[in-house]
């Protein structure tokens, strides 16, 4: 039996909504492993579920950057103290 789950709305995590993948669009409860977990980058960011299939995939990583808007996340080098070692 498919079980659809919406998230009851509240102040802390806004409006109510359908629990389901975001890769893929599953929105059966039963195949969905994460559910609503916070991804920021700096002060912004949003929650996101996966299911069994999207958040054991190889390339979870490459999806989960262009959900986010990045190509790479890597600090620009003018932020970073660099020491070459040999």
């Amino acid at each position: 039996m498919k079980i659809l789950a919406y998230k009851k709305e509240s102040l802390l995590h806004g409006p109510a909504h359908l629990l389901q993948c975001c890769i893929c669009g599953e929105n059966d409860r039963n195949k969905l492993i994460v559910e609503d977990i916070g991804i920021a980058v700096g002060m912004c960011g949003d929650d996101y579920s996966f299911c069994m299939e999207c958040w054991g995939a190889k390339d979870l990583g490459k999806k989960l950057l262009n959900l986010i808007g990045y190509t790479a996340l890597k600090i620009l080098d003018e932020n970073l103290e660099l020491k070459e070692v040999d």
